[in-house]
């Protein structure tokens, strides 16, 4: 049946045919591609320029011994574009070329051990090895694999990367890493070439955060019928040419997964550590927990401030260096911003000046103050963006009032408190809080620490009575609270000593957020803004030298 099919489709006689299966045990099956070799071989179907293309491009030796389309002119006489040409009518040209093995008499003769009921064909690497060995020949995969679709072309497809990548091809078709051999009835269903594109465009793309989409629901987007009755089906198909073409792969969620493809800065793991916490973080907190998981990702708590300074997403408050997400001003009675810049917000929807008491009712839905020290706060305002009336309103500059119910005044509108309506205050931070008030808290807690070591100074002196240096006394001997040192030249020797033992001990410097640290980050934070201001003398000048260099050392 072979000889005669053959002799009558190619004009050879019954010698070179019997080359053509000389050794093959046929019993097994015809050699379809030690056939077509034999018939490249003899100049049958290509002429001499056609098989130098055809070599270069589907040949195994092109891996190894590539005889490209730039050196092809200086082998046959031939012009680059003249190859080109003759390149791209060969492509053309492939399938009615070779279409001589589709021919029923001869495909029944053809076992390659495939089970046509599957919805693709496999090309794998142990087949492609086994037709070169047991057939002698050298194709490589997109050959072989041209072929086979030719050979069962009445149930399946050819789909993906038809020709051997180069520079002079369209830049669409270089999506395709491979090509495949897909059922018909899942071919006609979807586009593959657009879903390909699209899969590749968001690869390439900027991806700021991973995300997923829902298989079977994306696929819809290609599918080229209204008829969802194969869709499982071209649900396996896709995602073998996905896994196939770009490594990706189906979770157990019956989604694909587009993954990001930035880097990480240190405001996401900022972002990450503030959405777990679920709560405001200061920047020494914000380092020490990303420290903890992701070892050396920030340099410092600076380096955390500077990025959180710069981002849109996070909110601050005051001048604490403490940061959450924007979107909790929504979401719970969190504001960001400075007591000025919500007291600003505020004004800024009401026609009239408002009360300082109902400026501050407003004010302690987000922050713990007290109406003295908001309004004393807006009038250090540098910006300048408040106006003050008699009878204690306030309103912003941006606005006009009427001048005829608002008078305004110019100086600082104080009422002053009694020394026991003080020392009430005091009594009440030190039961709420369970400490005396320190200088580096809020501002009413700056002020009632004032106001206390100033007692304390009156009470050493006895310029208070009796029953007022009792009550302070007693207040605050529960905390063993001591007055700082003023700062002498003995004492800032030995808080450099002490600064310096910290140091070696904990090979880093001592934080505010760490109570029994606070005083001594103070202490340094204090001389070097004197050094860098040439304030210090020259015997501290040289001990904060030595501090800063002890400090590049370890650090």
């Amino acid at each position: 049946m072979f000889k005669a099919y053959i002799k009558l489709r190619f004009p050879i006689d019954d010698n070179l045919i019997k080359e053509f299966i000389k050794d093959s045990d046929v019993s097994k099956g015809l050699p379809v591609f030690r056939i077509i070799k034999a018939l490249i071989d003899n100049d049958i179907i290509l002429d001499s320029r056609q098989k130098v293309i055809f070599c270069n491009e589907y040949c195994l030796h092109h891996a190894k011994d590539n005889v490209s389309s730039i050196s092809i002119p200086a082998i046959k006489g031939l012009t680059r574009e003249r190859v080109r040409r003759l390149k791209i009518k060969l492509l053309q040209g492939f399938n009615k070329k070779f279409n001589f093995i589709a021919h029923p008499e001869l495909k029944s003769l053809a076992n390659y051990g495939f089970d046509l009921a599957t919805n693709y064909l496999d090309i794998s690497d142990d087949l492609i090895d086994y037709i070169n060995k047991s057939e002698r020949t050298n194709f490589n995969r997109l050959f072989i694999t041209k072929v086979v679709a030719i050979l069962y072309s009445d149930k399946y497809d050819l789909i993906g990367q038809l020709e051997q990548k180069s520079s002079t091809k369209n830049a669409n078709s270089d999506n395709w890493q491979g090509c495949y051999i897909v059922d018909k009835k899942i071919t006609s269903n979807i586009d593959f070439d657009a879903l390909i594109n699209d899969i590749k465009n968001r690869l390439t793309s900027r991806i700021e955060e991973d995300y997923a989409l829902q298989f079977q629901s994306y696929l819809l987007n290609f599918i080229k019928t209204s008829d969802y009755e194969h869709l499982d089906l071209i649900a396996e198909i896709a995602e073998y040419i996905l896994f196939n073409e770009f490594q990706l792969s189906i979770n157990s969620d019956d989604c694909i997964v587009f993954s990001r493809n930035t880097k990480i800065q240190v405001i996401d793991y900022v972002l990450r550590a503030l959405e777990e916490s679920k709560k405001p973080l200061t920047v020494y907190e914000l380092f020490d927990t990303i420290e903890q998981i992701y070892p050396g990702i920030a340099k410092s708590p600076e380096s955390i401030r500077a990025s959180c300074n710069r981002d849109s997403k996070l909110i601050f408050f005051g001048r604490s260096s403490t940061y959450g997400l924007k979107i909790w001003e929504n979401d719970f009675s969190i504001k960001g911003g400075t007591i000025r810049d919500i007291v600003e917000e505020y004004l800024q929807n009401q026609t009239e000046p408002k009360h300082i008491d109902e400026i501050t009712d407003y004010i302690n839905n987000f922050r713990d103050t007290n109406s003295r020290n908001i309004y004393a706060n807006l009038h250090l305002d540098d910006n300048k963006r408040f106006i003050f009336f008699s009878g204690m309103l306030i309103g912003i500059t941006n606005k006009e009032y009427s001048a005829e119910k608002y008078v305004q005044v110019k100086e600082l509108q104080i009422e002053r408190k009694t020394w026991e309506e003080r020392f009430l205050c005091l009594q009440k931070f030190v039961e709420e809080n369970n400490r005396v008030p320190c200088s580096t808290g809020s501002e009413s807690e700056i002020k009632l620490c004032r106001f206390m070591n100033i007692q304390l100074n009156k009470a050493n002196v006895s310029a208070v009575a009796n029953t007022e240096i009792s009550k302070i006394f007693e207040l605050v001997s529960k905390y063993n609270y001591e007055k700082k040192k003023r700062h002498t030249s003995t004492n800032l020797k030995e808080s450099y000593s002490e600064l310096r033992e910290f140091i070696l001990k904990n090979e880093r410097l001592p934080r505010a957020n760490y109570t029994d640290e606070k005083i001594l980050y103070g202490f340094f934070y204090r001389q070097r803004k004197l050094f860098l201001e040439q304030s210090l003398t020259i015997e501290f000048k040289e001990k904060f030298i030595e501090i800063a260099n002890l400090v590049n050392q370890i650090i």
